[in-house]
């Protein structure tokens, strides 16, 4: 298997318009099917009203978001938290001049999903990666289950994602200015933007020692997700509020739902599994370059904490796992290039 990937690496550096023709296409091909027939992939299911619907509940309260902010429904009509936490995808959905709230957040779901692919080339680029592992980085990314399953059902994770994999590189590049903005605009697409904050604090700890720029960075960061938490919980939230709970009872139920399980496994996938061998050879072997992967694994486990929160919590599926790939993308990559220029590292 890794001799095969670095095989279509290769072929990537030596046939660069098939590359970049790769890059553009795959994405619309790998989405087309459940956008043109979700029926064939999802179970209808009866709604209150007696309404039928191939579209998980989430998809329609996102949609109905995008109405309200279209003028077209009232505040809290047909939207309940913890979705009215999540406003940004459905504000930038409603701009878009189609007439479907649902395919509306499907076409953002899948502009994102180029931003994000560019994102993660520019991580590669970052790390000093050449040109065939940049473009199998964002090919990582859009040749995966959860772009062909989750991103066609117009929910907010494409963009949280981006934002996660924007936050990354300006951490790596040194831009705190926009790693504000991408921490700020995450929160407004998904709590879940909150696993970002562990990377960036490791890595300027990494980079700084208890300098003044750790604590001024570090401080800032976590100050900029409170207040902006504390905003969307007192200004986006049309009903009572809402919060997650550990419960027994929500284990129990995920457990044993085998959609559960089976999406998560085909989520985690190639780059979940080439980051875990990454990370227990570099243990095992004490690699030279271990300090510089303790950031990249601590964002790793901090997602699988989020999927494992969720299990306890809510229903639990493969979009919690899919906040491992700004992580585990560069983590393979770094195990496939290291693989590619040295036949004995961590062999």
């Amino acid at each position: 298997m890794i001799n095969f990937l670095l095989k279509l690496i290769s072929l990537l550096g030596r046939n660069k318009q098939i590359a970049i023709l790769m890059l553009v296409l795959l994405p619309i091909a790998i989405e087309l099917p459940m956008i043109l027939s979700p029926q064939t992939f999802l179970k209808t299911v009866k709604r209150p009203g007696n309404e039928a619907s191939v579209y998980p509940i989430d998809t329609e309260m996102y949609a109905n978001y995008v109405q309200y902010f279209r003028g077209l429904k009232h505040k809290g009509e047909g939207i309940s938290v913890p979705y009215t936490y999540r406003p940004l995808t459905p504000i930038l959905a409603s701009f878009l001049p189609i007439d479907s709230p649902i395919y509306s957040l499907i076409v953002l779901n899948l502009l994102f999903i180029y931003l994000t692919m560019y994102a993660l080339y520019s991580i590669a680029k970052v790390l000093q990666l050449d040109f065939s592992f940049s473009v199998f980085a964002a090919l990582l990314y859009s040749f995966s289950f959860p772009v062909f399953y989750f991103s066609p059902l117009g929910l907010v994770d494409v963009v949280c994602l981006f934002f996660i994999c924007l936050g990354i590189y300006s951490v790596l590049s040194e831009k705190f200015w926009l790693f504000s903005i991408s921490l700020v605009l995450g929160i407004y697409s998904k709590e879940s933007i909150l696993i970002l904050i562990p990377f960036a604090v490791i890595y300027y700890f990494q980079k700084y020692g208890w300098q003044k720029k750790f604590y001024l960075y570090s401080i800032t960061s976590l100050l900029l997700y409170l207040v902006n938490f504390y905003i969307i919980r007192n200004y986006f939230a049309f009903n009572d509020s809402f919060y997650w709970y550990i419960e027994i009872d929500a284990f129990w139920a995920n457990l044993f739902r085998r959609g559960t399980n089976i999406g998560s496994l085909l989520t985690f996938g190639l780059p979940g599994i080439l980051s875990l061998i990454f990370i227990g050879k570099s243990i095992r072997n004490k690699a030279s370059n271990f300090k510089s992967i303790i950031p990249w694994a601590f964002g790793f486990m901090s997602a699988l904490g989020l999927y494992a929160f969720a299990y306890f919590s809510a229903f639990a599926d493969g979009r919690f796992v899919w906040y491992v790939y700004p992580f585990a993308i560069p983590m393979s990559l770094l195990y496939l290039s290291q693989k590619k220029s040295s036949n004995t590292f961590l062999t």
